[in-house]
């Protein structure tokens, strides 16, 4: 399993914690000291595996899908629509804030507990005039470049992206832990 976070120790004290989202927005300021990489395509760079993205579809309640997540040992699922075009991500920090007196929201579709939770997670005035139906999905297209991959992930401060084919069906997700992998190996 690989490592998200390393602290910094002096002696017996922790300085400071560095985190792989630290270390690929290091790479992305100092990109053009990978050369070529960048421009190779993220297929090449066996960064995922095809077809083996996990998604639920919006109308399953979220305890459902919290549920396949914890059997299967994944961090995220992706959310489809009917079609089975990508509309969404539900994370394990999705359920940052969840108090008992919200708890039944899990109960709800998981389109419905993320409106809910996106919401609720930002400032009220945002909400506000926020629209409640965003569910912003982190997508790069087949055939991306590694730097395109690369500067879409630091600049949304995110740590996967969904590969989608023309139709908006995921067929690959991409990690910053793929990412750093790719660079190693």
């Amino acid at each position: 399993r690989p490592i998200h976070r390393v602290a910094l120790l002096d002696g017996t004290e922790a300085t400071s914690i560095v985190t792989q989202s630290d270390v690929v927005k290091y790479l992305h300021q100092h990109k053009k000291e990978m050369g070529k990489k960048l421009e190779t395509k993220i297929e090449d760079l066996a960064m995922y595996t095809p077809n083996k993205v996990v998604c639920v579809t919006s109308d399953m309640t979220a305890m459902e899908a919290f549920h396949i997540m914890f059997n299967k040992n994944l961090s995220c699922v992706g959310i489809t629509n009917d079609d089975g075009v990508l509309i969404g991500n539900l994370s394990a920090s999705d359920l940052r804030g969840l108090d008992a007196g919200r708890f039944s929201s899990l109960f709800m579709s998981v389109g419905d507990f993320l409106r809910i939770a996106k919401a609720l997670s930002r400032p009220f005035a945002t909400v506000l005039k926020s629209k409640l139906n965003d569910l912003r999905t982190i997508t790069v297209p087949i055939g991306s470049t590694f730097e395109s991959l690369l500067d879409l992930l630091v600049k949304n401060r995110v740590h996967r992206a969904y590969v989608v084919d023309k139709k908006f069906m995921p067929v690959g997700l991409i990690t910053l832990s793929d990412v750093l992998a790719a660079l190693i190996g």
